[in-house]
């Protein structure tokens, strides 16, 4: 490959993240606790929920999308897992909380994750905070 084609790539890859984000209207920061599994983490998704995203919500909610760093965000997802799955929604820098909705999910089978997941999804979608 010569160096013209290399420096093309370059600037295509480095381009490419930033035309990826231009519909999304909604940016996102998760946070995710699960107490059972004894994880959290920045960025974190249960199964249930990453398969549903993959799969249909991202088609579903065009925009709403995930950003590594808080700076980015206009909101915050926080949600916990244990008996009752929680997601908490915040206005991210304002600590005001938006939108709350918990699910029983003793068993995983019974995709409490994913029930929450999509409810605070659509409130984010549908939400007309600035």
């Amino acid at each position: 490959m010569d160096k013209d084609m290399r420096y093309l790539l370059a600037l295509i890859l480095m381009l490419v993240p930033s035309v990826l984000l231009a519909d999304c209207d909604k940016p996102v920061y998760l946070v995710g606790i699960d107490i059972e599994e004894g994880t959290e983490g920045i960025g974190w998704l249960s199964g249930s929920m990453r398969k549903w995203w993959n799969t249909k919500g991202h088609k579903k909610y065009p925009k709403v999308c995930f950003v590594e760093k808080p700076s980015e965000a206009k909101y915050t997802l926080v949600w916990k897992s244990g008996y009752y799955v929680r997601a908490t929604v915040y206005r991210l820098n304002s600590k005001v909380l938006l939108y709350t909705t918990a699910q029983y999910g003793k068993w995983r089978w019974s995709n409490p994750h994913r029930k929450v997941f999509k409810k605070a999804i659509r409130f984010i979608s549908s939400s007309k905070v600035p």
